[in-house]
Parts: C-alpha cells; sequence; structure tokens
C-alpha cells in the first residue's frame, strides 16, 4: 500500500518537473532521511564532528537507534552528512557571491534556475 503511494506521488513529480527519473521514492526512503537528521542533531547535541574518526561512538548511537550490526553501513550515514554538510557550504557560497555568478547564469538557465531555487 505504502509503496504505491510513493509510486503514485514520484509519478506526479516526475510530471511537474518536480523530480527527475534519476531519484526513487520509496519508504524505506523515510528511515534512511530521519536516521540522518537525527546523527546531525545528534552531532549538534554532543559536539561529534561526524567523521570517520569518531566512527565508534556515531556506530553505537546508530546501532541503538536502527539496529545496525555493520560499521560500513554506519561510514554510508558518516559520508552522506558530510556530503551534505559540503553542499550546504557550497549553496552560501554561491548565494553570496551571486553578483559574479550573473553572466553564467545568463547562458546557463539550469545555473539560474538552481540559484533561484536555492534562494527560495
Amino acid at each position: 500500500m505504502y509503496r504505491n503511494a510513493f509510486q503514485k506521488v514520484a509519478k506526479i513529480l516526475r510530471n511537474k518537473n518536480i523530480i527527475t527519473s534519476r531519484i526513487f521514492l520509496r519508504p524505506h526512503g523515510l528511515r534512511h532521511t530521519g536516521a540522518t537528521l537525527r546523527l546531525i542533531k545528534y552531532s549538534e547535541e554532543t559536539g561529534i564532528d561526524i567523521c570517520t574518526a569518531n566512527i565508534d561512538d556515531i556506530h553505537i548511537f546508530l546501532q541503538e537507534l536502527l539496529g545496525h550490526e555493520d560499521q560500513a553501513t554506519t561510514q554510508l550515514y558518516i559520508s552522506t552528512v558530510r556530503k551534505l554538510r559540503i553542499g550546504n557550504l557550497s549553496k552560501k557560497t554561491i548565494i553570496t557571491n551571486e553578483d559574479n555568478w550573473k553572466e553564467e547564469m545568463e547562458n546557463n538557465p539550469h545555473l539560474k534556475k538552481g540559484v533561484d531555487f536555492i534562494k527560495s
């Protein structure tokens, strides 16, 4: 039932060009999203940097939260959090230096659409 609902929503979002065919929406994805957001909150609350140097502490936290046994799974969550932080930094950099991108945005509608999306 849930899988069908997700498939219907994905079809609607693709038809409206909100997501691409490369993005998959599945109920299990909510588990990953929730765990990733909780891991970010865990870092904020404890001051533990989400990186491989702290994998033992992070693994214990995720093991209690999700039941994962393998640290390779924990490494995937660490990688996701690191990518999110880099993405947020690049967004801030683009917005801060928007004046430097004017000519590029005029010639690249995809970049303009991305910058407009980030600003909204």
